[in-house]
């Protein structure tokens, strides 16, 4: 599910379950994909999928995010919509940010 996609980048860290599990769930809601949780990959679009990526990304909250064309697949208007959320997590989250 998108939650345990999100959560399997806190094992590494020892992170205890119920904290990998509100992290997850924040790290989807700060990517407006709060209700989408339980979601499979298959039940989600290019651009959800590319949400969870970076809510899996960010969970670990990272002093520097790179970023290979994370929209590179993606139509316009979803485009536009991810790098707004990269943009407002960015200004948020105070993080280093490299894109190419």
């Amino acid at each position: 599910t998108a939650q345990e996609n999100v959560e399997t980048a806190l094992v590494p860290l020892g992170t205890k379950t119920a904290e990998r599990r509100e992290r997850a769930a924040q790290a989807l809601a700060s990517v407006g994909l709060g209700e989408r949780g339980k979601h499979l990959p298959s039940e989600l679009s290019g651009g959800q999928q590319q949400r969870v990526a970076i809510a899996r990304a960010l969970v670990k909250t990272p002093k520097v995010l790179l970023a290979d064309e994370p929209t590179g697949n993606l139509d316009e208007t979803t485009r536009d919509e991810i790098m707004d959320l990269l943009e407002g997590l960015w200004a948020e989250q105070k993080f280093t940010f490299v894109m190419v």
